[in-house]
């Protein structure tokens, strides 16, 4: 019979969780409460806890088994990159803002500005300034370089101004390739 320590096995584990933290788009805090209890604390951009989840570390799992099922409940914390879009008002919506007032011409010009997702991010490459976006349409993996921008401000700032920062990487973020589809 085989014997699987929890430390034995937590000392393998630790550097592959370790390193997959570091390339996490969003910040997180993970607490070894005990023997195979690990407490993952999702932060915001100053740091303050905005929500956690505990996850039951099992020596017999594979750790990158247990790395992608922390993934997967990372994933809903993840950021996203949003653009904005200006469009233009339907015959309809024009009638309606005039019989609320609103004057003709006024009403014509007028603008709709709606935000639409584009880009989970999913993973950051601290070291040569990249990021790794799901295309939400496509469900395709892209690579994207920043230029102007270095990826510990734009991870903080995605976290605090997601519309600016999202503006920023629409500008600044060149498209490198395509890794898969989903």
């Amino acid at each position: 019979m085989e014997q699987v320590s929890m430390e034995s096995y937590l000392n393998d584990f630790k550097p592959s969780f370790e390193n997959f933290l570091s390339k996490c788009p969003r910040k997180v805090k993970s607490t070894l409460v005990d023997d195979g209890n690990l407490y993952l604390e999702i932060l915001d951009a100053e740091g303050k806890s905005v929500d956690g989840f505990n996850v039951v570390l099992n020596p017999l799992k594979p750790k990158k088994e247990q790395i992608k099922e922390i993934k997967e409940k990372l994933e809903t914390f993840y950021p996203v990159i949003i653009k904005k879009e200006t469009s233009t008002y339907s015959p309809e919506e024009i009638e309606t803002m005039i019989q609320e007032g609103i004057p003709v011409g006024e009403a014509i010009r007028k603008k709709k500005e709606t935000l639409k997702e584009v880009y989970k991010v999913v993973r950051i490459h601290h070291r040569y300034n990249e990021v790794d976006c799901i295309d939400l349409k496509s469900s395709k993996l892209s690579k994207f370089k920043l230029y102007t921008i270095p990826t510990s401000v734009f991870q903080d700032k995605i976290l605090s101004n997601q519309e600016e920062m999202s503006s920023i990487f629409m500008k600044d973020a060149k498209f490198m390739n395509v890794f898969k589809s989903k």
